[in-house]
């Protein structure tokens, strides 16, 4: 990805896999690839306010059968897998929740269909529940991307 003040643009491709290919396979100790840290800069101090871990959700094709089918949101199935990659009996969900306990900071998954950030996306607060307009719990609310951008203006250090 090719950096710029404020901003990153889009490159072609994942221009670490040959890296983490590599040390994920050396046998010894444990990495977690962090998908996002949310901070602040408050007075000129970084301050983190959010460890995200990010779950895109494939369309349907020929290389993805089982995708998500056009005009629907993804299956339950989708959000269950995305919830197992941070449950506390996974090393990457013990690693990620003990990075966001010692950064003092909620573990936030993101769901999304790849390809159509248009059609939204859902959010998941690990551990919290969010209440629906006749106070049934949900583990995941969808939004659009301006209510996730107010969403993230709201996370504070």
């Amino acid at each position: 990805m090719t950096l710029f003040p404020g901003r990153a643009l889009q490159d072609d491709g994942d221009r670490s896999q040959d890296f983490r290919a590599w040390r994920f396979n050396l046998g010894h100790g444990a990495v977690c690839d962090v998908d996002q840290i949310e901070y602040r800069v408050v007075n000129g101090v970084v301050r983190p306010v959010a460890v995200i871990e990010l779950c895109g959700a494939d369309m349907q094709s020929d290389e993805h059968p089982g995708g998500v089918r056009p005009g629907q949101d993804p299956s339950p199935a989708f959000f269950a897998a995305c919830l197992d990659k941070v449950s506390p009996e996974r090393l990457q969900g013990k690693l990620l929740r003990l990075l966001a306990s010692r950064l003092e900071v909620p573990l936030i998954l993101v769901m999304y269909i790849v390809g159509h950030l248009e059609r939204g996306l859902w959010v998941s607060i690990d551990g919290k529940f969010f209440h629906d307009k006749d106070g049934k719990p949900h583990r995941w609310r969808p939004m659009t991307l301006e209510q996730y951008e107010g969403f993230l203006k709201k996370l504070t250090a």
